[in-house]
């Protein structure tokens, strides 16, 4: 999984949230310009930023729920797949768990 199809789901989800840069940054606790990164694709997320993201856009507790509970301190391929996956398809739940 590439850091760019994770960049590429985090800000369309953010625009289909209707949120800006700024609004999700201050609800993830980070800078402004280290998201503009995240949605670049020059940096990856760590998980307690992935989670906090979700939240701000409004996924179901039980995929927010999931990804927190998923082993690792990172963000591996099969989960930020798993997160592209639902945030593309909009079904904000646990149908298509992370194979690690």
């Amino acid at each position: 999984m590439s850091r760019a199809a994770l960049g590429v789901a985090l800000r369309d989800a953010r625009l289909a949230a209707g949120l800006t840069q700024a609004e999700v940054a201050r609800a993830a606790g980070v800078d402004h310009s280290y998201l503009s990164h995240l949605e670049s694709g020059r940096r990856t997320p760590s998980r307690a930023v992935l989670v906090l993201m979700l939240e701000a856009f409004g996924v179901g507790v039980d995929v927010v729920e999931y990804v927190r509970g998923v082993a690792g301190d990172g963000v591996s391929d099969a989960l930020a797949k798993y997160v592209v996956r639902v945030l593309h398809l909009g079904s904000y739940d646990r149908r298509a768990p992370v194979r690690e």
